[in-house]
């Protein structure tokens, strides 16, 4: 793995169950900005997200086909994703998943340690992988950020 962009879903209302909650409209608002910058840098990578209706519909702003999983559902411990991650052995991919999850994971990449990093809804942290040594952070962005 060279590249991966982690997407936390955008803003999403309540539901009977977690992964029956949809984008509100503010949500949707933010995953098509988040969508459009990617857009912007020619981003052309393999996007999967968790089985979550609010993951699904943000994928779906990044206008590529995406495939589901649910070892990205919530709830799912951040090292059991990361072996998902690297079993999909794909030299580029966008994940579209939860917190805590992607906090946790985004922390032991970056640090290697077993610690938490918050983020906003439709927040995208981009890493690369230097010199085939360790992960860096090349882009983190909310759509809050984004200009237009």
């Amino acid at each position: 793995m060279q590249e991966l962009i982690f997407w936390r879903h955008g803003q999403a209302g309540s539901a009977m169950t977690d992964l029956a909650r949809e984008l509100t409209l503010e949500g949707q608002r933010q995953a098509q900005r988040t969508a459009m910058w990617l857009r912007e840098r020619d981003v052309d990578f393999p996007i999967i997200s968790s089985q979550a209706i609010r993951t699904q519909q943000t994928a779906t702003f990044y206008r590529q086909p995406y495939k589901m999983a649910e070892e990205l559902n919530p709830g799912q411990h951040f090292l059991s994703v990361l072996t998902f991650i690297e079993n999909e052995q794909q030299p580029h991919l966008i994940v579209v998943g939860h917190q805590p999850w992607i906090g946790q994971m985004l922390a032991y990449l970056l640090t290697g340690q077993a610690n938490y990093y918050a983020m906003e809804t439709s927040e995208l942290w981009w890493l690369k992988y230097e010199n085939n040594k360790r992960w860096m952070l090349n882009h983190k962005i909310t759509s809050n950020s984004i200009g237009y």
